[in-house]
C-alpha cells in the first residue's frame, strides 16, 4: 500500500489473532497516511493453512478478498475493523458478505519466506529489508522516518 516505488519501503510481520500486532499495524498506518507520497508498507500476515482453523482461514481469505478486489482505502479500513473488533463477521461483510476462497497461495509463500528469514514472531517491522532494532520501542520508529526519507542513500 501507499506509494509502490517509494524509497522507503515498510513492511510488517504479524498475525490477525495476535494481540501485540494491534498496535504494530496502528503504528504501520500512522505512517502510511502520514507519509503517503515516501512510504510503501507491505502487510505480511504469517498464515499456515495446516495450522489454522475455519474461522482463521476465512478471516485470511475475506481479507485477501478485499485487498485484491477493492481499494486500499477499504483494505486498510477491513484490517482497522478487525483488530478493533475481532469479528470475523464484520470483516466478511466488508468482503461483501458472501463466503469468499481466495487463492492464499501468494500469503503461504510470503509465511514461508518470513520463515526462512527467521522472521517469525510478530509483529516485527521491516525497513527497506532490515529488522528494526529490538534494543528500540516500535514506537520509536516515527523519530527516524523523516531522516530515512531525506536520506539520499536509501
Amino acid at each position: 500500500m501507499g506509494k509502490k516505488d517509494a524509497r522507503l519501503r515498510i513492511s510488517i510481520i504479524s498475525n490477525p489473532y495476535c494481540g501485540f500486532c494491534k498496535d504494530g499495524h496502528k503504528l504501520a498506518e500512522s505512517l502510511l497516511k502520514k507519509y503517503p507520497d515516501d512510504v510503501s508498507l507491505q502487510m505480511r500476515f504469517n498464515y499456515t493453512p495446516e495450522r489454522s482453523n475455519e474461522k482463521y482461514n476465512a478471516l485470511i481469505s475475506d481479507l485477501a478478498y478485499i485487498y485484491n478486489n477493492k481499494t486500499e482505502k477499504e483494505f486498510l479500513h477491513a484490517v482497522e475493523e478487525w483488530f478493533e473488533t475481532r469479528d470475523e463477521s464484520k470483516v466478511n461483510i466488508l468482503s461483501g458478505g458472501t463466503v469468499t476462497s481466495e487463492n492464499l497461495n501468494p500469503l503461504i509463500q510470503m509465511t514461508v519466506e518470513n520463515s526462512n528469514a527467521g522472521l517469525n514472531f510478530t509483529p516485527i517491522l521491516v525497513i527497506n529489508g532490515y529488522q528494526f532494532p529490538e534494543k528500540y520501542d516500535r514506537e520509536d520508529i516515527v523519530f527516524f522516518v523523516d531522516e530515512l526519507i531525506e536520506d539520499e542513500e536509501i
